[in-house]
């Protein structure tokens, strides 16, 4: 029984670990993504979900929204007053506790009604596990239609076992946000039928 449930652990937290996070991006193909040239954040410019005091920080919000900024930046456009802006930005960090099922055989060992063969399971025995998963997304919407053209978004399963320096959470956000960004502007395939 500590075995398979050793093996499980380690299958888990190899899955907690994950150095790279679930990306995914959607978009508005009749959109010509090269007449945005500036944007401005949308005032909140990060929505938590769920609203609570233990996931708001101010820390977190000024580290994601200045990695956004320096990551469009990086893409050619530029910070304008919400105004004037091409496009206005909306982040949001979003923590959701899903459950998965576990089930454990456990061996008894040998039956000699069975001719000598080692047995299946004698009971096996299930229970449910929570875990946290946390996403930033990434909204873009066109200012004038006030339209979403543009969605980006990183999941990834919260590890509460490891501590990070303020540092090591820059660096973090920095690459997760930095790894949305990449998605724009969309590689749009022009299908001809």
């Amino acid at each position: 029984m500590k075995r398979y449930f050793m093996i499980f652990l380690l299958v888990l937290s190899l899955g907690a670990c994950q150095s790279v996070p679930q990306l995914a991006n959607d978009y508005d193909r009749a959109r010509d993504f090269s007449l945005y040239q500036s944007f401005a954040f949308n005032t909140p410019a990060l929505i938590y979900q769920p609203d609570e005091s233990y996931i708001r920080s101010d820390l977190t919000e000024s580290r994601i929204v200045a990695s956004i900024n320096n990551e469009l930046t990086r893409k050619g456009l530029k910070v304008e007053s919400a105004q004037k802006a091409d496009l206005k930005v909306q982040a949001y960090l979003i923590l959701d506790t899903r459950k998965t099922n576990v089930a454990e055989g456990h061996y008894m060992g040998w039956d000699p009604y069975w001719h000598d063969f080692w047995t299946g399971p004698d009971y096996v025995r299930t229970y449910s596990m929570y875990y946290q998963v946390a996403t930033i997304q990434i909204d873009l919407i066109d200012r004038q239609t006030d339209k979403l053209v543009w969605r980006g978004s990183a999941k990834e399963i919260v590890d509460d076992s490891r501590s990070l320096s303020p540092s090591q959470k820059d660096q973090l956000i920095q690459k997760i946000v930095g790894q949305i960004i990449n998605l724009y502007p969309p590689k749009i395939d022009r299908v001809k039928l």
